[in-house]
């Protein structure tokens, strides 16, 4: 413990310096996605595991959704279970953060250290990885963080097997695979399942040692691996079946790719307008140079270098002619954003600098710092020319520029795949990327001056130290804190990492009066918003935003929601797939007002004004309107006929509904005629139906609810959601 006792002291500094307010629980991770899936869904699950079940369905949103099948949740992963269990929601849900930071910092050091770096070495690649762009940039989300973190510990036993090759490893890959895949972001653990298949049998070739006996054992692991993950892959993969990425396109598993000329925000971070940074700070690119150099001869490294390429080379996407053919060939849509194979990029980045930096300090090779000494000065100094020459030309072409984006946006943006916006409000766009353009290459933005100064002492330095061949122990400890600074200032404007902190406080509740209408409204019923692109609407009416204050919607937000269920609503721009909504109009409320009743909708809550004699208005608060939908129908009710309107429920003696809850509804009732009882409810694979005890078929209303056929007489009716349920309804 000793020898390690510099880096645990340095990593609980670090990680003081950054999560200092989530460690007391003085703000959390609620922007963008965070306050309309993982804060809100984290709270449903919290509730659960406390009540020792999981959230296999939840009626707020979406007429009803699946979420432990959506997956992101993590329902079945093993700290969440425990962290969500033993501690009060806020606490559970900013400590998983801080512990997987935490994680990910241990992990990566232990690995950096059996590769050959030395405390300091190893410190420096937690740092970078734990706050360069992949996790201080969150440019994805925090079941990355989840996810991610064990990845250097797979890569550990990897080498503990190359040491021993003893089967036990293998096993515990499985395990910590199969944590992966639990963790919440099934896309990122496949790819590292692929990167531990490139490590393993990259590495014992270069060795001259891969026998099939290897095959045989590193096959066990995805096998252990498999049986972990099961019981929540099948219910994914129903879920995925049912969803938009089942009809994926190449477009769409293209979205998202690197863009290689956003490999300058390997200096400057802040001028990348659109995707993702690539950023491990500038005096790191030093001791990143010298280790890909060394790669060549150390056996060790290799195989992180080959991570490295083979990472980035995927990340490039639809810039990348045999990744674009790779797709084609074998029509392989389902993930998108191949960016995401960034993060392992900066992983394999972050642990040949910690080696690197290892390596500067130690060898007495003065010929193998000179040449990462001119080769990082080069780079940089060609970075900084390429700042000037962006200033120069935004300035002095911008007609010229302007007029190419236009036309960009008209030939290969407007009308295509994944874009629904109008061209005038591209061009808007096209107008505000300029400004931005402009703003973000002026040396009046203190973020990029901070970049370019650093930039001139990084160069200054390397040409000092090439003139002087001193690497003394000063220099290391100026090093390390020059790089701490150069991440601290990037955690600032990093993607998604501050910017998506705020206090809890910000869940404060605007429209009190609307909120108090529908809270005190004791009838069984959802709301729907209108203008969700508004950025008047209230947050707590975003879905699932309407779930931190008890309201149900037959709004959603994910992207496994389901195709039908999506297309029924589609005018009504309630359902994001996470690829947007744009205003609605005014008459699709009219349009489908039929299917409002049917979907028990009681409350309109509008951004604008809206004027037909179906809905009446209740009250108008600080730019929102709430009207009530006349004639609206109850959760549960007995109709005649399911196939003409649903203006009147049948008449019935009497209906009861004895139980309802998330998953499970029993009802008693007795009518006069044959006719039908209709469940306003998601009709999703799994929901069951039982009458007087007996299993009967489940039918579809409108494509989207349930219903159940009934004689004349009494009957008790059960619909139940059993999430395993394989046999046909």
């Amino acid at each position: 413990m000793k020898k390690h006792l510099g880096f645990i002291l340095f990593f609980t500094a670090i990680i003081f310096i950054f999560l200092s307010k989530l460690i007391f629980i003085k703000e959390t991770f609620l922007n963008g996605d965070y306050l309309v899936q993982f804060f809100p869904w984290s709270k449903i699950y919290s509730e659960a595991i406390k009540n020792f079940t999981f959230p296999f369905w939840v009626g707020d949103i979406n007429s009803g959704f699946p979420l432990v099948a959506e997956g992101q949740v993590g329902a079945f992963y093993p700290l969440n279970i425990i962290l969500f269990f033993l501690l009060p929601f806020n606490a559970a849900y900013n400590y998983s953060i801080i512990i997987h930071f935490i994680l990910a910092g241990i992990f990566i050091y232990i690995y950096a250290r059996k590769l050959g770096a030395d405390e300091w070495g190893g410190a420096l690649s937690a740092l970078v990885f734990c706050f360069g762009s992949g996790y201080a940039g969150c440019f994805y989300n925090i079941i990355t963080l989840r996810t991610l973190a064990w990845f250097p510990l797979g890569l550990f036993i990897i080498e503990k097997y190359f040491d021993t090759r003893k089967l036990r490893f293998c096993l515990y890959l499985g395990i910590i695979l199969g944590i992966q895949l639990l963790a919440g972001f099934a896309q990122m653990a496949v790819y590292s399942a692929l990167f531990y298949m490139v490590y393993f049998f990259y590495g014992l070739w270069i060795q001259k040692n891969l026998k099939i006996k290897d095959i045989a054992k590193i096959a066990i692991a995805f096998i252990v691996a498999a049986i972990l993950f099961f019981p929540q892959l099948i219910l994914s993969l129903k879920m995925i079946g049912l969803s938009t990425r089942a009809q994926g396109s190449l477009g769409f598993s293209l979205w998202g790719s690197f863009n290689p000329l956003n490999l300058i925000s390997l200096c400057f971070p802040k001028i990348i307008i659109y995707g993702s940074q690539f950023y491990i700070g500038i005096f790191t690119l030093i001791f990143f140079i010298l280790a890909i150099r060394a790669s060549k001869r150390e056996l060790k490294l290799k195989p992180v270098f080959m991570i490295f390429l083979v990472s980035f080379f995927f990340a490039l996407g639809a810039y990348n002619p045999f990744y674009v053919l790779f797709i084609k060939m074998t029509h392989f849509y389902g993930f998108r954003n191949p960016s995401k194979f960034i993060f392992f990029s900066v992983f394999a980045a972050a642990v040949l600098s910690g080696w690197g930096f290892t390596r500067f300090f130690k060898t007495k090779d003065v010929k193998e710092k000179i040449h990462a000494l001119r080769a990082s000065a080069l780079f940089i100094s060609v970075n900084m020319l390429i700042l000037v020459l962006l200033t120069v030309i935004t300035r002095l072409f911008k007609e010229k520029i302007l007029e190419i984006g236009k036309w960009y946006v008209t030939n290969h943006i407007f009308g295509k795949e994944f874009h629904r916006y109008g061209l005038q409000t591209y061009f808007s766009k096209i107008d505000a990327l300029y400004n931005q353009l402009v703003s973000i290459t002026s040396l009046s933005n203190g973020f990029v001056l901070i970049s370019l100064s650093l930039c001139v002492l990084a160069v200054f330095l390397s040409v000092y130290l090439i003139r002087h061949k001193d690497a003394a122990r000063f220099y290391r400890v100026f090093f390390m804190a020059g790089i701490l600074f150069d991440l601290f200032i990037f955690s600032f404007y990093g993607t998604g990492f501050r910017g998506n902190i705020k206090p809890f406080s910000s869940l404060k509740i605007t429209h009190n009066k609307i909120l108090d209408i529908i809270k005190f409204d004791k009838d069984t019923f959802r709301i729907m918003p209108f203008a969700l692109a508004s950025k008047n609407m209230p947050w707590w009416i975003r879905p699932c935003a309407n779930i931190l204050v008890d309201v149900e919607t037959i709004a959603s937000y994910s992207p496994l929601v389901q195709q039908s269920y999506k297309e029924s609503l589609s005018s009504l721009e309630v359902i994001d797939n996470s690829l947007g909504v744009i205003y609605p109009e005014k008459q699709s409320i009219g349009d489908k007002q039929e299917l409002l009743r049917v979907l028990n909708v009681k409350y309109i809550i509008a951004s604008e004004e809206l004027n037909f004699d179906f809905i009446e208005k209740v009250i108008f608060e600080d730019g929102i309107w709430l009207y009530k939908l006349k004639a609206c129908l109850p959760r549960i009710f007995f109709t005649a006929d399911i196939s003409d309107s649903y203006k009147k429920p049948g008449k019935t003696r009497y209906l009861d509904v004895l139980n309802y809850k998330d998953g499970f509804c029993e009802v008693e009732l007795s009518s006069d005629i044959d006719g039908f009882l209709v469940f306003s409810e998601n009709n999703y694979p799994g929901w069951t139906a039982c009458v007087d005890g007996v299993r009967v078929p489940i039918l579809k209303v409108k494509d989207v609810i349930q219903a159940v056929k009934l004689c004349a007489g009494k009957h008790n009716v059960i619909f139940e959601y059993r999430p395993y349920n394989v046999s046909e309804k």
